[in-house]
């Protein structure tokens, strides 16, 4: 009896802590043949929160952080001036700084995505336009 209720218990306490669980942060990464760049999407809980951030690393080394309530969210006219596609993006402007994300279409049964990442800060020595990077959570 006791054997099944410590069992029990165990499969309990397993299933209390997944429901509390958190998603996990977005890594994007991509290398220019000289650096290597990852963008972390950092997520603290399921709902948005103040804290949540998108963050560049340089080689490993945090080079950049924004926190997500800087950004703001619309489109942006891609393409040909004479055939624009309208894609989702965010940007974020703090003093100098800028980060840019633009989301291209996505293929739905992929377990990637891509963004294109542009950021300037020229404090930092940062200019990158509009990279590519692949996505997986």
């Amino acid at each position: 009896m006791n054997k099944l209720f410590a069992t029990a218990l165990i499969a309990i306490l397993s299933f209390a802590n997944q429901a509390n669980a958190t998603a996990p942060d977005t890594i994007c990464k991509t290398t220019d043949g000289a650096s290597k760049y990852e963008l972390v999407i950092g997520r603290i809980g399921l709902a948005e929160h103040p804290d949540d951030f998108k963050e560049l690393l340089i080689d490993g080394n945090p080079a950049i952080r924004f926190l997500e309530s800087a950004f703001d969210f619309g489109f942006v006219a891609v393409g040909a001036p004479d055939n624009p596609e309208m894609l989702n993006a965010s940007r974020a402007k703090v003093g100098d700084d800028e980060m840019d994300v633009i989301y291209p279409e996505q293929d739905p049964d992929s377990d990637t995505f891509n963004i294109l990442l542009s950021v300037k800060s020229p404090s930092k020595g940062i200019d990158l336009n509009q990279i590519e990077m692949t996505c997986q959570n």
